[in-house]
């Protein structure tokens, strides 16, 4: 896999970024069929979706010892039965980024590997976004991410967006929160 480059959202027209959209949803929904004839609904991917956990960002979960390693992340889960997910953008959310390039893989085989410097040449804004050609994963398969920065970087210390989507079968609760604690023990109680 060659090293590709992010297109930042300012270089792409409306139209542009719609078809993307589309094709991920359309993408995530046919993986999905293949193993339901049921109905599907596709909404974003959330960090809960991609770490399984209620407290869950994005963020480099591994720290990054060295400036030019790979960091591969760590407790990333599998996409859950009858789901399927398709990563198709990423967006800056830390300052002063040091994480340079983006590879995601399955552990197999290396999808995508992503510059993301582009990124700090659109702007100086806080959210700089790009976009790329869709990776999806279809049911039991564990994305991996690994990191390269040109610096050393604490677990966590560089937040960002992963832009995607999720096909799934309507209704299929995940990482619910639980009832909170100051709640009546039942609906007699009050």
């Amino acid at each position: 896999m060659a090293l590709i480059s992010i297109t930042p959202e300012a270089s792409l027209n409306p139209g542009q970024l719609q078809n993307l959209r589309n094709t991920a949803a359309a993408v995530a929904q046919a993986n999905v069929r293949a193993g339901t004839d049921v109905n599907l609904t596709v909404r974003p991917l959330l960090p809960t979706d991609f770490y399984g956990t209620l407290t869950a960002s994005f963020a480099n979960q591994a720290s990054i010892s060295a400036a030019s390693t790979q960091t591969p992340e760590t407790g990333i889960v599998a996409v859950p039965n009858s789901a399927a997910w398709v990563i198709f953008g990423f967006a800056r959310l830390t300052s002063a980024p040091s994480i340079v390039e983006l590879w995601i893989a399955d552990g197999a085989a290396t999808y995508a590997k992503i510059r993301l410097t582009p990124l700090d040449a659109q702007s100086t804004s806080f959210r700089r976004q790009g976009y790329f050609n869709p990776v999806y994963f279809p049911a039991t398969v564990k994305p991996v991410l690994t990191y390269i920065a040109n610096a050393g970087v604490s677990a966590k210390a560089e937040v960002y967006e992963l832009i995607g989507v999720v096909a799934e079968v309507p209704n299929n609760v995940r990482n619910q929160d639980p009832i909170a604690s100051n709640q009546p023990a039942n609906t007699t109680a009050g």
